[in-house]
């Protein structure tokens, strides 16, 4: 008969052998004379200074373990034996995502606990002389050192922070084996005093060998309190003591204080944020901490009243997800731009409410929602909740978005340019953007860098457009209100299964020929209603001028018009190249999608270099520009896809692109079309 031990026991024996046998590999590594140069300390330094011998050291560390094996033993008995779930195999296997996120929680909680109990150790005389000081008899700590403590420190500073990540991680006892063998690993490694070339623990963690080392010097002894993970609460609380180091005469390492590699990739220098912020770090973790809880009270409440199940999908198709992805970072910009905008031109919220972010003119990390309440309910969480409703995402797809969201916006406000860092690679809403904002000349600046690239600069575009930017945002919504509803109203007579909607897949070829007669019917009917306003002068008078107000275009314009024209010339093009084309209602959103982002490429009067638009279409923005000139107005009538029709009915005026002398270019016809 098979002799069964069941978690709880491994959970309490297994993290004690795995302290024995991985100490004792540096024991063994230590006899051998190369180790030597890659030891901190010397075997004569560690002689002389520590004030407790090794013998001690074995007797201390075991009656230790003892003490925190019978009361782990004694928990377990009261809590029951099965209170996780799976150690008697009521679940077979847990997700690795939920073990994942289980074990994560558990290393920030203890991290967390040791941290401030750990620190007031060092702070309270009477708790440091009579309890941690034991621990630190080890002034050159070495690898089975590492649990060498006092037996009431030991059940405070270990036991309890043990018990604690295990509970509030809700892992099982048999996920517990795998962490603190974990956990028990990275301390012996914090404390082994060898500094190994390709060490995971020095290359994943700031906390290792080196930094914890710091701390059992003299000079060090009232920082770098973290561990075993983290170095985070040491940055955070200003009790983070920097270090390099360098090899000694003899082949051993040595720590030198207040040097950091990290300074050269900073947009801010130390002193610099010391001096311009106008706010301590510990005020920064308690306003996030109490915003965090009112966000997260608000969430809690907004789940039980809609339901916790609202968008159901126990399974969506990657497609679905990437689509809710994406409309919930659009709607989540659009809300937080015209919401952080109206929060800096008003003035009573900006002094009241959203002042208090700007107080750190030099943003970090952890400062990133350091906000008023209400500034932060109002911007962040229905930002936030608006964003999960209209993207339809489910509870669980929102957590890996906001968990994105969450990140990028910390990285916004680190003030680091790493090297490689994706976020600046992939988005241009970055670390640097957004310290532009933080300083007094502001955001507006960020677009300077565009100026050599633009049609027409900023002063021709106040000067010439008969219309405010608000009038047109204003013109643009009704506009697309009204196509929404004859879409709606298309589509419920034609029936939602039109096309292919139901079919399984659509052969690409089949696809091709269907964008691609989209795209001619829709030129042509666009072409020749386009054309007729133009001749008609009372259709360009009482319509199509509208949008010939903007004699500059510019990006969010291109879809200002007059209601009836978007109707006429717009809406009906797009629905007749739709039934034309056979296609399925899918195919039409990514037909019309492209056909919009094109149109808005058209209008927005810029030549970027590389923009696939331009390489592949003649028909862009600086063609389209012409046409709103007044020597334009009666060519190049032909949008959004090809020049065809211009050039078959000799509509086409063809031009040069000239570069200004204050910067950007200018489209300019050819001399044939000058001289008419």
């Amino acid at each position: 008969m098979a002799l069964e031990i069941s978690d709880e026991i491994l959970g309490i024996f297994v993290p004690i052998i795995v302290y024995w046998v991985y100490s004792g590999m540096y024991v063994i590594l230590e006899s051998f004379k190369i180790i030597e140069k890659y030891k901190l300390h010397s075997k004569k330094e560690e002689n002389e200074k520590n004030l407790v011998s090794r013998f001690t050291v074995v007797k201390g560390v075991l009656l230790q373990q003892t003490f925190q094996a019978i009361v782990f033993f004694l928990l377990f008995k009261v809590m029951g034996e099965n209170d996780a779930g799976e150690s008697k195999g009521e679940s077979t296997s847990s997700s690795i995502f939920v073990i994942a996120t289980q074990i994560i929680v558990a290393m920030l909680v203890l991290d967390t606990y040791q941290y401030f109990t750990h620190r007031y150790a060092h702070q309270n005389k009477f708790l440091y002389r009579n309890f941690h000081s034991y621990h630190h008899r080890l002034v050159v700590p070495y690898s089975f050192g590492a649990l060498y403590n006092h037996l009431v420190d030991g059940l405070f500073f270990d036991t309890m922070g043990g018990a604690l990540s295990a509970f509030i991680s809700g892992m099982s006892p048999r996920t517990s084996i795998f962490f603190f063998s974990f956990a028990t690993i990275k301390t012996i490694d914090d404390h082994c005093g060898i500094l190994f070339p390709g060490n995971p623990f020095h290359i994943f963690f700031w906390n290792n060998t080196a930094f914890h080392d710091v701390h059992h010097q003299l000079h060090g002894t009232k920082y770098n309190f973290s561990q075993p993970f983290f170095v985070m609460w040491d940055q955070i609380m200003g009790t983070y003591m920097p270090y390099s180091i360098v090899k000694r005469a003899e082949g051993m390492y040595v720590m030198l204080e207040s040097f950091e590699i990290i300074e050269k990739y900073k947009l801010h220098s130390k002193k610099e944020e010391n001096e311009k912020n106008l706010v301590s770090r510990f005020t920064v973790v308690k306003g996030v901490l109490l915003q965090q809880t009112f966000q997260a009270i608000v969430i809690f409440l907004l789940f039980k009243v809609m339901g916790e199940n609202y968008a159901g999908e126990s399974t969506s198709s990657i497609f679905v997800k990437a689509r809710q992805f994406f409309v919930a970072m659009l709607v989540f910009d659009t809300y937080q731009y015209f919401t952080h905008r109206y929060a800096h031109h008003n003035k009573f919220l900006y002094r009241h409410f959203h002042s208090y972010h700007h107080r750190l003119v030099v943003p970090y990390s952890f400062g990133a929602f350091y906000n008023h309440l209400v500034d932060g309910c109002l911007f962040d969480t229905m930002g936030g909740a608006l964003s999960a409703f209209i993207s339809g995402m489910s509870p669980r797809t929102s957590m890996f978005f906001f968990c994105f969201t969450t990140i990028k916006a910390i990285d916004d406000h680190c003030g680091i340019l790493f090297p490689g860092n994706p976020f600046h690679l992939l988005f241009w809403n970055n670390t640097a953007f957004h310290d532009v904002h933080h300083q007094l000349h502001g955001i507006y600046v960020c677009l300077e860098s565009f100026e050599n690239y633009r049609l027409h600069s900023k002063k021709e575009e106040d000067e010439k457009n008969l219309v405010s930017k608000r009038t047109v945002v204003k013109g643009v919504i009704l506009q697309q209100i009204l196509q929404a509803a004859v879409a709606v109203l298309l589509f419920t007579i034609t029936g939602s299964d039109t096309g292919a909607s139901t079919e399984q897949a659509t052969s690409l070829i089949v696809l091709a020929r269907q964008f691609i007669t989209a795209m001619l019917v829709m030129d042509t009917w666009q072409y020749f209603f386009h054309r007729y306003m133009h001749h008609n002068k009372f259709l360009y008078r009482h319509l199509h001028s509208q949008h010939h107000r903007l004699v500059v275009p510019y990006a969010f314009g291109a879809l200002y018009n007059h209601p009836l024209e978007g109707l006429l010339m717009d809406t009906i093009g797009g629905a007749l190249s739709f039934l034309v084309s056979g296609m399925s209602p899918r195919t039409s959103i990514f037909f019309f999608s492209f056909a919009t982002i094109k149109t808005v490429d058209d209008h927005c009067g810029l030549l970027l270099p590389g923009n696939l638009f331009h390489i592949f279409f003649r028909n862009n923005a600086a063609y389209h520009d012409v046409h709103h000139q007044l020597y334009g107005s009666k060519y190049n009538f032909s949008q959004p896809f090809f020049v065809m029709w211009d050039r078959i009915l000799g509509t086409y005026m063809p031009y040069t692109l000239e570069k200004r002398v204050e910067g950007g270019f200018e489209a300019r016809p050819t001399k044939e079309y000058k001289d008419d």
